[in-house]
């Protein structure tokens, strides 16, 4: 035999006055003094251009709108202002996100992000409502206005730049895995769209067609309704804990149960808080193992699976016997 048996009992024990670090099956990914990487620097300066740049898009197609008369660049310098207050949110978001965990906070900060990610959603179904009904509005009123040709030159700049920044800021959502940042780019995404629909309408309102305006301006509510609703969705599901990845948790047990000394693993449970995860497993080794065995061999797991996903924070593994 090895040692003491572990029957009924978890690595979660007494120490060995040689380890350093106590013996516990939970690791945190993040240490209390977080250096920015290089993924957070990208995502901070994607929310810095989004912030800068719809400050200038709302102002230009503003003054556009009401200089040509047209209703839906009106409208979409609102939805670009939405984006405006969503970057700066964003930004906050993940200032605060990076923070380290402290006693009120164990799990981190991370959570923030999908509550930003939320708000955004509110705002973009709020934005869509006050299109469609404006739109409706005029529609019914029958006041079609002639169109000016700067409405259009705004519709194409804005297409242009915002479809530049929603590529950008998807990019650094990615590499930082942050759901507000991925939020804020379906918010570039969208007004792009808008923007397109914007266009089409404005040209024909240009060439006579007036009606097409207001018409393309209430198709453009819908869009970013849409939109909205997807954007809440994802964060709702991030807020309750919702897997992501089904798999998930079959790579993980195959990952786990290559080590030799580890018979079965059952019980695995994570769920993402932000752009972070947390994992719980029950891992059956041999009952004769000493603590001090099992305790490196759940070290082993511990950085095997944070090496192999890199989202995971936090790992908690508790040992039972054959």
């Amino acid at each position: 035999m090895d040692g003491p048996s572990l029957a009924g009992h978890s690595v979660l024990g007494p120490l060995p006055a040689s380890q350093k670090r106590p013996l516990s099956a939970r690791s945190d990914a993040r240490p209390a003094e977080m250096p920015e990487k290089d993924p957070d620097r990208k995502a901070k300066r994607a929310a810095t251009i989004g912030i800068w740049g719809n400050l200038l898009l709302t102002s230009f197609k503003l003054v556009a709108g009401l200089l040509s008369a047209s209703m839906a660049v009106i409208a979409d310098s609102i939805h670009s202002l939405s984006d405006l207050l969503a970057s700066a949110l964003v930004y906050v978001g993940l200032r605060e996100a990076k923070r380290p965990p402290d006693k009120e906070h164990p799990f981190g900060h991370g959570g923030i992000e999908a509550v930003i990610g939320l708000i955004i959603a509110v705002s973009l179904a709020i934005i869509a409502y006050e299109l469609a009904r404006e739109s409706a509005a005029r529609l019914l009123r029958g006041h079609l206005p002639a169109i000016g040709a700067l409405a259009i030159v705004a519709s194409i700049l804005s297409i242009l730049v915002k479809e530049a920044m929603a590529r950008y800021t998807f990019a650094a959502a990615r590499e930082a895995r942050s759901p507000s940042l991925e939020a804020n780019a379906w918010d570039h995404r969208s007004d792009a769209i808008s923007s397109v629909a914007v266009l089409f309408g404005v040209t024909a309102a240009f060439l006579g067609f007036r009606i097409l305006d207001p018409l393309f301006a209430l198709g453009m509510a819908f869009i970013i309704g849409a939109i909205g609703i997807k954007i809440g969705r994802k964060n709702v599901e991030n807020l309750i804990g919702t897997v992501p990845d089904p798999e998930m948790a079959s790579k993980i047990r195959k990952l786990v149960e290559v080590l030799p000394e580890v018979k079965s693993v059952h019980k695995i449970r994570l769920h993402y808080f932000g752009p972070y995860a947390e994992v719980d497993m029950h891992v059956i080794m041999n009952p004769y193992m000493t603590i001090q065995r099992s305790h490196a061999v759940t070290d082993r797991l511990i950085e095997k699976v944070k090496q192999d996903f890199p989202e995971i924070a936090f790992v908690n593994i508790h040992v039972e016997p054959k």
